[in-house]
């Protein structure tokens, strides 16, 4: 009998061996990112899930989306903004 990839892994091993993404309009985000409500308007540094995506929630709570951001999600994505645009002016 032959075996199929999907028969010899749990979906957590699937998910661990894809890794743990999300495909925000057309870009592939990691899960930790993405929340299911608000970041708007904060990309590239953190996305709110897409209304549309919402029936899949369950699925993308498994690739480690959460609620909200925490306090250092925020610190984290404006140590990243400074890095990105040190020295230059924005806007």
């Amino acid at each position: 009998m032959v075996s199929s990839y999907q028969d010899d892994k749990s979906p957590d091993d699937v998910m661990d061996s894809l890794g743990k993404f999300i495909l925000i309009g057309d870009q592939l985000v990691s899960a930790d990112m993405v929340v299911l409500q608000g970041a708007r308007d904060c990309a590239p540094y953190l996305y709110e899930l897409p209304y549309e995506l919402r029936k899949f929630e369950h699925v993308f709570r498994r690739a480690g989306m959460r609620d909200r951001f925490s306090t250092d999600d925020y610190v984290k994505a404006l140590a990243a903004m400074h890095k990105d645009f040190s020295g230059r002016t924005l806007g």
